[in-house]
């Protein structure tokens, strides 16, 4: 038995760093190699912080602070060397599959194991971030060894597993606060699991005990270094309002006149929330505003809130992975890993029910990750849906989608006719409903756009105009075509082809005659000599 784990362990875990480490090569092939962007570039400077020495930092964490330290650690090393950091995540990424093939053999067996560890290792989206420096890698190493750490099928907890499940579980919290809305149902399964217990607060406590003492030093830091009690990070309040605003569409849909890089978007939320409530507002206060307004919406239009809950569980449960940073789809042009052939969501979610449906019998067991699972899903209800949002959902996707499919395999061989059409309905409806269209438009209009301004930093300007055709192309169906405008009139002003630029601009006011950055990029133009 210990044999054949290991061998296996070894198996995925190679499959799986000969296939980031490809990824790499080929990402390393293009401008994204060297170029960060948004949430990437604002942990590079955060963390580029912490490795000059300033570790403490000097005001209240805006972002959620595992990954800036994770990566600050790494340059401290290696330096500011991009290939390595995606190395050691690649590593990393390796390593939390071969805790999936663990944490669902422990559940279900080894076939599911065997399963769970070849679907993670070859899963789409948990290749294409783990090369990303993004937080995502390291909150699903954490919250894959802390569940592997509560599925414990043959005995009681111990005081040692539950302190150590809730440390390692408070560490992912440091890295996604979300992960607070499973802590209550977390805790009501511990309390209940086992029958035998006198105090069945006790064994919770000591859980919880852990949580607390991990996600304690970031909750001081903030009131020593910012003085302010924020548990981890600000930015709860604006993406709660983010998610829930009368502009809301269940995707990423920020207020007006909030820029959504996160320097800016810290900014633009305390300057609004301190106009609006006519006083200088600490990070917890204004966290806190946009809390208040989110909840008003949603009391004041309950049919729309209700409605727009309703969106974000048809977007939770849909195949296409709603980009924001990056665009997974479009690295399909670079490298053929994501082109189609490998397991996406659309294979997970049908199997994953029905893992899911079969394991409620064994909840004592299986509950850590039904209840993640649930939980996850809960918050992103709450929140909004997006490919990073809903990416540490698969933790508890992929062992329950393993056992899924062990179980319709062996509903075949039993040559019961009951149990295949009951698997094979429940596989076939959830699989329809997670396939519809919930898109009008899925080009790359954008990250076009952002080619080609990468390009124009290279100083090649042909393939900058290139990419900038190709945008154009598809910006009228993306309804972004001014802002493609708008960048491509940049690149020209700065290459000094004014009345290029000044054309481009035009065309952005075309389209978007209120577009006050076009207005503002044409006024800056110097005037043409007179003749």
């Amino acid at each position: 038995m210990l044999h054949s784990r290991l061998l296996w362990s070894a198996v995925i875990f190679v499959l799986a760093l000969s296939l980031r480490l490809w990824f790499l090569h080929d990402l390393s092939q293009t401008p994204y190699g060297d170029r960060l962007m948004i949430d990437a570039a604002a942990y590079d400077r955060h963390a580029a912080e912490i490795a000059g020495g300033n570790w403490a930092g000097d005001q209240v964490f805006y972002q959620s602070p595992l990954y800036p330290y994770f990566l600050g650690t790494l340059y401290t090393v290696f330096g500011r060397d991009f290939t390595a950091v995606r190395a050691v995540q690649s590593v990393l990424g390796s390593a939390t599959c071969v805790l999936l093939f663990l944490l669902a053999r422990r559940l279900y067996g080894l076939r599911a194991g065997v399963i769970a560890g070849l679907l993670a290792a070859t899963y789409s989206t948990f290749i294409f971030q783990d090369n990303m420096l993004l937080k995502s890698v390291v909150i699903l190493f954490f919250v894959s060894l802390a569940l592997l750490v509560l599925s414990r099928t043959d005995r009681p907890f111990t005081n040692r597993v539950l302190f150590g499940g809730g440390l390692l579980y408070g560490i992912a919290i440091c890295g996604r606060g979300n992960l607070l809305l499973a802590l209550p149902f977390l805790l009501a399964w511990i309390a209940l699991r086992d029958r035998a217990a006198r105090r069945r607060f006790v064994p919770a406590l000591v859980f919880l005990i852990g949580v607390f003492l991990a996600v304690a030093p970031v909750t001081i830091r903030n009131r020593v270094v910012g003085n302010d009690w924020v548990m981890t990070e600000s930015d709860a309040g604006i993406n709660l309002f983010v998610g829930n605003n009368p502009a809301a569409t269940g995707v990423h849909t920020p207020p007006d006149n909030v820029r959504t890089v996160p320097e800016h978007e810290e900014a633009d939320a305390k300057r609004l929330a301190e106009r609006e409530s006519g006083r200088a507002l600490k990070p917890s206060e204004v966290s806190a505003f946009w809390m208040r307004k989110a909840i008003r919406f949603a009391l004041e239009n309950p049919g729309r809130e209700l409605g727009l809950i309703g969106r974000k569980f048809v977007l939770a449960w849909n195949w296409y992975e709603v980009p924001d940073n990056y665009n997974q789809y479009f690295f399909g042009r670079f490298s053929p890993l994501f082109r189609g052939f490998l397991p996406a969501f659309q294979l997970l979610a049908p199997f994953a029910v029905l893992g899911f449906a079969l394991s409620c019998r064994r909840w004592r067991e299986t509950g850590a990750v039904l209840i993640y699972t649930f939980a996850y899903m809960f918050s992103l209800l709450v929140l909004y849906v997006t490919s990073r949002y809903r990416l540490p959902i698969a933790i508890g996707l992929v062992p329950l989608a393993a056992f899924g499919m062990v179980s319709t395999w062996d509903a075949i061989r039993s040559r019961s006719a009951r149990r295949t059409a009951t698997c094979g309905i429940v596989v076939l409806a959830v699989w329809l409903f997670v396939r519809t269209d919930q898109f009008e438009y899925y080009g790359f209009a954008k990250q076009d756009t952002e080619i080609a301004t990468f390009y124009a930093q290279l100083g090649d300007f042909a393939r900058a105009e290139e990419h900038f055709q190709l945008a154009i192309e598809e910006g009228a169906a993306s309804g972004s075509l001014h802002l493609v405008y708008l960048n491509q009139g940049i690149l020209f002003a700065k290459t000094g082809r004014t009345a290029d630029a000044a054309e481009a601009f035009r065309n952005a006011l075309r389209v978007e005659p209120d577009f006050y950055p076009a207005r503002a990029e044409l006024e800056r133009l110097p005037r043409p000599s007179p003749q």
